[in-house]
């Protein structure tokens, strides 16, 4: 399977859980490989084509056909595709030709039936389904989420950075070490340049929290950073809180659908479907706003009376760090605008028993 891949570029650190196959004549097949999780490389010095290695150790070669040019060291137009099987210390075993002459000239140089071709025998050397990938790499994004990186897209394809404000060095690394870590734990390769990580830190772990003192957690938090990993809890995509919340009450509505003893059933799971979809689309509003307070990377200006208040009681830390509505510095999010205009709740409970 492909690596995650760190980048650096200027203060932008980022993580690419997918790679960006190159526009060129190998497009087509670069894609089908990146899709079925198959590492490779384009070898343009000995040849153009394309060296792929499968999970088993064995070599997926190929690329153009041309036809012979009459000029040494010229090569005429494209006439076809191959595709060939290598097992280290053996012959090429060819899987595909449609030159003149050849098995599959019938194809030319038309990329469909060579991408069947390579789908079909990529199959039978046991390489994971697109459908596979596509879970693997959403696997990849909760340890990078719980990590501290913010979800983003380079060039129309999805990745990770870090908050825009972290800027110190040592903090970075830190962070890509810690996410480096995370990833590997889950069973991902990782892919860094020397400099973005301290490989000789101790390892880093999946910090512990509870559910139940998620809140207590961030009412003493002096910084952005803890707050985030705290919400990280609840926002991971796929194995968070809230996303496991959302599948819940899909699978409940499947169920309730099956159910069908009373004529109320349908209209209950098409209801609670309906909730299902109204909270995942807060999910990912909550997960917005998550990132948007990763980026800010600050302390809190009550931070010292926070952490004085850690051993008091939550109240007395809230008093001891209050600060009114007026004093806040707006975020220009888009969800502040109808919260500010909410009137401010009377007689409301500092804390409810469940």
């Amino acid at each position: 399977m492909q690596p995650v891949k760190f980048s650096k570029s200027g203060f932008k650190v980022t993580a690419h859980t997918r790679r960006t196959p190159p526009n060129n004549e190998f497009t087509p097949i670069t894609t089908l490989l990146v899709n079925r999780g198959v590492d490779y490389t384009i070898d343009f010095e000995t040849g153009d084509y394309i060296d792929a290695q499968l999970p088993d150790g064995s070599f997926l070669l190929a690329g153009p056909q041309y036809a012979d040019y009459q000029e040494p060291g010229w090569t005429g137009p494209q006439n076809g595709w191959f595709a060939e099987w290598l097992e280290v210390g053996g012959e090429p075993t060819p899987l595909y030709d449609s030159q003149p002459g050849h098995l599959h000239h019938e194809h030319g140089t038309g990329t469909g039936p060579l991408l069947a071709c390579i789908d079909e025998y990529l199959d039978r050397r046991g390489v994971p389904s697109e459908q596979e990938v596509r879970k693997r790499l959403a696997r990849a994004e909760s340890p990078l989420h719980r990590a501290g990186f913010v979800p983003t897209t380079q060039n129309g394809v999805a990745c990770h950075r870090l908050p825009a404000a972290m800027l110190g060095p040592a903090e970075r690394r830190t962070a890509v070490t810690r996410a480096a870590d995370y990833l590997q734990a889950e069973g991902f390769d990782v892919n860094c340049p020397t400099g973005l990580t301290d490989w000789a830190a101790e390892r880093a772990t999946l910090p512990s929290h509870p559910l139940d003192r998620l809140g207590e957690d961030i009412a003493k938090a002096g910084h952005t950073e803890e707050v985030v990993a705290a919400l990280s809890v609840l926002t991971a995509p796929g194995d968070g809180v809230l996303d496991q919340a959302v599948d819940v009450l899909h699978q409940t509505a499947t169920w309730w659908e099956g159910l069908n003893s009373t004529s109320a059933d349908p209209h209950y799971a098409a209801r609670l479907r309906e909730v299902a979809h109204l909270t995942d689309r807060y999910v990912r509003e909550i997960r917005a706003l998550r990132g948007d307070l990763a980026d800010r990377h600050a302390t809190h200006p009550q931070a010292a009376a926070r952490s004085a208040a850690s051993g008091h009681d939550l109240r007395v830390a809230a008093a001891l760090a209050h600060a009114p509505a007026s004093g806040r510095t707006p975020t220009g999010h888009s969800a502040e605008t109808p919260l500010a205009a909410q009137p401010p709740a009377t007689d409301r409970p500092a804390s409810r028993n469940r």
